[in-house]
């Protein structure tokens, strides 16, 4: 296999061109989210059959390192200062930080969380971040949203959830609203992301609603789906649906 870095400078009938593939013999399994360092040149790969995050450098476009502190890595943030990298581990319901300043990473600190740690989101200004777990797989009725200061390292509010598996999850930067996917009820949950409280709930005219990406200047909120393949567009105002449109059927992410 190879990671593959793409550019939207392309043709305008090809808006995505790929640069270059970085090869990943190595790599078993399959992979979840990543991370990037800008100032150190970095991308951080959750390598979550693997148990690994593992490591590229994007000036030498080659794989320099494993990172083996856990179970089943998914959501990752970096943080540039400190040089961190924070993992949601679903594998054994944690959020891990690891300092990554140097070429010998360091686990400094884990928060406990139910078991599938999985997506997560940064809100910078506040210094927090929020990751989706329980469920289904941690044998749950129900899933969280739990909130984690990344400056505390610590847990500082969750909200409960009717949903057996919570997917993407997503800020509005000009609000306290939180988005997040409700795979098994075909719907996206609203939160007060300061009050850790639910505002409203939006149905979906396409099921498994997998990733988000929001457009905050046009209040647009993209929801990706897997069944069947549709990119959904919601007014950020009303939570109606605007557009849809033909999508991959295995979406996991998303970037606007």
């Amino acid at each position: 296999g190879a990671l593959g870095l793409r550019t939207g400078q392309g043709a305008e009938s090809q808006p995505l061109t790929q640069m270059t593939a970085m090869p990943m013999e190595d790599l078993k399994g399959g992979f979840d989210h990543f991370a990037i360092d800008l100032d150190r040149h970095r991308l951080y790969l959750a390598a979550e059959d693997q148990k690994t995050v593992e490591v590229f450098d994007l000036t030498a476009r080659k794989h320099v390192s494993s990172i083996s502190f856990f179970s089943g890595p998914h959501g990752l943030v970096f943080l540039p200062d400190p040089s961190m990298l924070v993992v949601a581990d679903g594998g054994d319901g944690s959020c891990k930080f690891v300092d990554v300043s140097s070429d010998t990473p360091k686990l400094v600190s884990t928060i406990r969380t139910a078991l599938r740690a999985d997506s997560v989101t940064f809100d910078r200004a506040a210094q927090t971040m929020f990751v989706t777990n329980g469920g289904m797989v941690a044998k749950m009725e129900y899933s969280l949203v739990t909130a984690i200061s990344t400056a505390k390292k610590e847990a500082i509010g969750e909200v409960k959830i009717e949903s057996k598996i919570l997917e993407a999850i997503a800020v509005e930067k000009n609000s306290s609203r939180l988005f997040v996917d409700l795979m098994d009820k075909n719907s996206v949950t609203v939160i007060d992301r300061k009050k850790m409280q639910i505002l409203s709930d939006w149905p979906l005219t396409a099921g498994l609603p997998a990733s988000l990406a929001i457009d905050e200047e046009q209040q647009r909120l993209f929801v990706a789906c897997r069944r069947p393949g549709r990119l959904l567009v919601l007014d950020t105002k009303s939570g109606k649906e605007v557009a849809s449109l033909p999508c991959t059927g295995h979406a996991d992410d998303a970037f606007y």
